[in-house]
């Protein structure tokens, strides 16, 4: 059971300090159930959360320093979220699946996936909905970091926008290369079968 004065991440809220356990005073709620009490670091209000309900089931402890600079560092590694870029439907669905993951790699996916369709299409098929997926993945990711590393919002976001581009570019160069050395090896091939073949000729 979490406990009053922890840090939590809960669900698409972000980073949260548990300010208070036990039952509400609002009119239409059960006195007799048990709320966590939620104050956003990165926002203002609170928000409640019954102690035994499914809503629990997306609230987590935070990384650890640790965990977070091991996630930074594999960044390049984690595959971007899949989706079909001319079918509005599913590339939503898929986003907001991952979003609803509560897992930083879902998130990281999800900037990967943008920022790639970006570069690809650049100014064409670009939709509002990609672009706020993308804020909200980036905005929910870079609080938790920036607050387990102690960093500003804004250098981690630059951090991770800069890790994902030099991904994105590697990627890119890797698959220009082993194009070019597909193409080499037909040509080399198709050079072999017509020197063979001049030589049976011969």
């Amino acid at each position: 059971m979490f406990q009053i004065g922890e840090s939590v991440v809960y669900g698409t809220t972000g980073v949260c300090t548990i300010s208070a356990i036990g039952p509400l005073s609002m009119h239409g709620v059960d006195r007799k159930q048990q709320y966590y009490t939620l104050q956003p670091i990165h926002q203002e209000g609170a928000v409640y959360i019954p102690a035994d309900g499914e809503k629990l089931k997306t609230m987590r402890y935070p990384l650890t320093k640790q965990q977070a600079e091991e996630l930074l560092a594999r960044i390049p590694d984690i595959a971007a979220c899949e989706i079909q870029h001319f079918n509005y439907k599913q590339r939503t669905d898929a986003f907001s699946a991952a979003l609803h993951e509560n897992r930083c790699e879902s998130l990281i996916g999800i900037i990967k996936a943008v920022s790639m369709k970006k570069q690809r299409f650049r100014e064409k098929q670009q939709y509002n909905v990609d672009n706020n997926f993308m804020k909200r993945a980036m905005n929910l990711l870079c609080g938790e970091l920036a607050y387990v590393l102690e960093q500003p919002f804004d250098e981690m976001r630059t951090t991770v926008e800069r890790s994902v581009h030099d991904a994105i570019q590697a990627e890119r160069k890797a698959r220009r290369e082993a194009s070019a050395a597909e193409k080499a090896a037909e040509a080399a091939q198709a050079e072999q079968e017509r020197t063979d073949a001049d030589a049976d000729e011969a």
